[in-house]
């Protein structure tokens, strides 16, 4: 009997030495596999809380571009509720003009302008670039060329370059996407310049009407 104590006594203490310093004990296992699956409840939580995060963000960009697009009008004679809607000028190939690229309004001939059109551009799907742009050139309009626009003598359009109420126009502006282009009917012929200069001020208004003024009254050529 005493022997057999001894050597259950033997294994026991074999057992004990040949397992690896440091492994947990039978039963002690058990906090491992609530810390796992604590992990495993709180991961849902986790990617639900991102998920509402960049559906609100999503939500936020819409508001906004919905929210500029209700302020933008985007038809001819809209730059003031209270301005008659001008009538669009014929096109050149109708008038026989010819048509003439320009990077620089000193290229168009000196004197006072018959028409000028401003021509606004852009995709069917907008950015807030393209809104802001469109919206800051209205409220020029609308501040110092309320005179013009009712004359006739400016008128303002945009189109859409991916549906076009007219293809025959954007194919003469040759434009492609968000873009304003000054057509300045001169001389029995009508020159198009493209107005780049606004794109790096559509995060200062004062500026943007600055810029924008300056080029328009370039354009018109004084008093008719």
């Amino acid at each position: 009997m005493k022997n057999r104590r001894s050597s259950a006594a033997t294994r026991r203490h074999s057992r004990a030495e040949a397992s690896p310093a440091g492994s947990p004990a039978a039963g002690t296992d058990r906090p491992a596999n609530m810390d796992r699956a604590a992990r495993r409840h709180d991961r849902p939580l986790a990617v639900g809380l991102v998920l509402a995060l960049c559906l609100g963000l999503v939500a936020l960009g819409v508001g906004l571009t919905v929210g500029s697009a209700r302020r933008t009008p985007s038809s001819v004679g809209l730059a003031s509720s209270d301005a008659p809607a001008a009538e669009l000028p014929a096109s050149p190939e109708a008038t026989g003009r010819s048509v003439r690229a320009v990077r620089n309004l000193s290229e168009v001939p000196p004197g006072p302008a018959e028409q000028v059109e401003v021509a606004y551009f852009h995709r069917t799907h907008r950015c807030w670039s393209c809104l802001r742009a469109e919206e800051l050139t209205l409220q020029v309009l609308d501040s110092h060329y309320q005179a013009e626009l009712g004359s006739g003598r400016m008128v303002f359009f945009s189109e859409d370059v991916q549906a076009p109420a007219d293809a025959d126009r954007v194919a003469r502006y040759e434009a492609f996407g968000s873009s304003l282009y000054l057509g300045i009917h001169k001389a029995g012929a009508m020159y198009i310049y493209p107005v780049d200069e606004i794109w790096l001020n559509l995060g200062d208004e004062t500026r943007f009407n600055a810029v924008l003024s300056g080029l328009l009254d370039a354009a018109l050529g004084g008093a008719q």
